[in-house]
């Protein structure tokens, strides 16, 4: 059963249809090239521990893992361009 909004149009919906594929195509070369991302092979050594200062003080790469072997990072900018 496809789908359909009220009152659309045939010419609407062959556009619509149209659209989907394109970004079902989109999607899947996406997943493509993330999985080529996942393939590749471990980067360099980082050279140093680095230390990061912040709000509660200093404190180093290293330091960043103790917990888990994953680290999420995050980047907010205030600029305004």
């Amino acid at each position: 059963m496809p789908v359909t909004f009220p009152n659309e149009s045939p010419k609407y919906r062959t556009e619509r249809n149209k659209l989907l594929e394109a970004e079902l195509a989109l999607r899947r070369e996406l997943e493509a090239l993330a999985a080529q991302r996942r393939k590749l092979p471990l980067g360099g050594e980082v050279p140093q521990d680095y230390a990061f200062v912040g709000e509660r003080g200093s404190v180093r790469m290293a330091q960043l893992f103790e917990r888990s072997a994953t680290l999420v990072a995050y980047s907010f900018s205030s600029r305004r361009r």
